[in-house]
């Protein structure tokens, strides 16, 4: 299997990674920047669709680990969020869906949801932009 991991610089997203390629599968590492993890990475971000393409076309993967957000625990409505939480977070997966449709349509997605998306009421933007995510992942 070729896999393509977002968010590979994050803990999930780095033992996932190691568990993958230790079962001898093929792994790419999806980051903004230059970084050195334990497989080969590519340049992708979720709010530039033409670097999503290229990422996706450039590994070919078989399946797509979504493991990348801005996150806000805690952050109800009328807290300080992070800049562009709710673009990465939630529109971003929008993006990534169509790169995916694009370059590599028979590619599976497994996506990080959230139980944010249950009460987003009291998780703010965050809780917002993952059930926004979700539904257009499962929809």
């Amino acid at each position: 299997m070729r896999a393509l991991i977002l968010g590979v610089l994050g803990q999930d997203g780095s033992y996932l990674a190691e568990q993958l390629a230790a079962e001898g599968h093929v792994v790419w590492g999806m980051s903004r920047r230059r970084a050195k993890t334990t497989v080969p990475t590519v340049t992708g971000d979720l709010m530039d669709q033409d670097s999503l393409e290229r990422a996706i076309a450039q590994v070919r993967p078989d399946v797509v680990f979504n493991l990348a957000a801005v996150t806000s625990p805690g952050g109800g409505w009328g807290a300080p969020q992070p800049p562009l939480l709710a673009d990465v977070t939630g529109v971003g997966v929008l993006r990534l869906l169509d790169a995916m449709l694009k370059c590599a349509p028979d590619a599976r997605l497994v996506h990080a949801s959230s139980s944010a998306i249950y009460d987003h009421p009291r998780y703010g933007v965050y809780g917002a932009a993952k059930r926004f995510a979700h539904d257009a992942v499962v929809g």
